[in-house]
């Protein structure tokens, strides 16, 4: 049955804003040929390769309040999606009325989703499992990576030649792959701006960003085996590929969500789902991903030219920036939010 809604928050529409499709200013210089019949877009992949240009047909859209993507402007469809994803609401914690040492927990802004290929890491609530306090302790179990909960103070490799130059710094929390255990005099550049000697042991590791960091073993924190092995008791998750409804978790190594959406780190997870969606780019002044589900309706009409079209200088722009930006945002949490499509009169085109 057909719908006349389409619940854009119900398929995990990452929304973006409004400006007019920059190639168009009037229907003289549209660059686009249309085609006369609409299709869903579970046909349009069927019948067509991605990318390809299309529009919503006939219709018009609300949630003005949100600034959606007016689907009713051009926009780019660019990659096909089959892949899990894990439901969560934000809570936020606060003592309880009757007990001030107890934390009760509130649900805040929209739902979130976290895609499978989503790099974080989760710490259950639930969990008996304590944080290692102390670099020692990590360097003895030795495993492939562990995430550090708080800023550190150690040295960042700044110079990587015969003489390997450090810089005595302060280590972000994050990801870091464990190298080897290093004992040696090193040279280091302190906070002052003079350059150093010291003998020191230290955890060797390498940072999500492939620089190559010391920890020195005295060094104290919080930090967790992010590594999923039953030689490791202390560790965190990646994001379950099953969950049972109500654990709550928070996030202690990951990507905050780039909508303003009440994220505290603090999630409880809902369910996993399999979906079916398309990632598709906005064809304006500012370019934006979004994605939406594969859906029988509405219906769009589809570019016949689009492939003719994409070496002209506007469309590569948005090709470019789907293509330089589109991994990043597939791993990366989205917000769920919502508008309506309403039929408008009208015959077809």
């Amino acid at each position: 049955m057909a719908s006349n809604n389409y619940d854009v928050a119900a398929q995990n529409a990452a929304l973006a804003g409004t400006n007019q499709f920059t190639a168009v200013q009037g229907e003289e210089e549209d660059p686009f040929i249309w085609s006369k019949k609409p299709k869903s877009l579970s046909d349009i992949l069927k019948a067509t390769t991605l990318p390809v240009v299309v529009k919503l047909r006939n219709e018009s859209t609300g949630g003005d309040n949100d600034k959606p993507v007016d689907l009713r402007q051009p926009f780019l469809l660019y990659r096909e999606l089959k892949s899990r994803k894990l439901h969560a609401c934000n809570l936020r914690p606060r003592p309880a009325t009757r007990d001030v040492g107890q934390l009760v927990y509130k649900v805040v802004g929209p739902p979130i989703t976290f895609p499978e290929s989503f790099p974080g890491y989760f710490k259950l609530l639930d969990s008996s499992d304590q944080p290692l306090t102390g670099i020692a302790e990590v360097s003895r179990l030795m495993s492939k990576s562990f995430v550090s909960t708080g800023p550190c103070e150690g040295y960042l490799c700044i110079i990587q030649l015969a003489d390997t130059v450090y810089q005595k710094a302060t280590l972000s929390p994050g990801l870091y792959y464990s190298n080897s255990i290093f004992e040696g005099t090193i040279t280091y550049i302190s906070k002052r701006k003079t350059e150093k000697r010291k003998l020191l042991r230290s955890l060797a590791c390498t940072d999500d960003k492939g620089k190559t960091v010391l920890f020195p073993m005295d060094t104290k924190g919080d930090f967790y085996i992010a590594e999923i092995n039953e030689k490791f008791s202390r560790h965190v998750n990646k994001a379950p590929p099953m969950i049972k409804e109500g654990l709550r978790a928070r996030i202690v190594y990951g990507q905050s969500p780039e909508q303003e959406c009440d994220f505290t780190g603090l999630v409880e997870l809902k369910h996993v789902t399999e979906e079916h969606t398309i990632i598709g780019c906005t064809m304006t002044s500012s370019p934006r991903l979004f994605e939406m589900a594969v859906t029988t309706d509405p219906l769009f009409t589809a570019s016949l030219n689009s492939h003719a079209n994409y070496m002209e200088r506007e469309l590569q722009k948005y090709l470019k920036f789907a293509k330089t930006e589109c991994d990043s945002y597939m791993k990366s949490i989205k917000v769920k939010k919502g508008y309506d499509i309403d039929k408008t009169q009208g015959k077809d085109q």
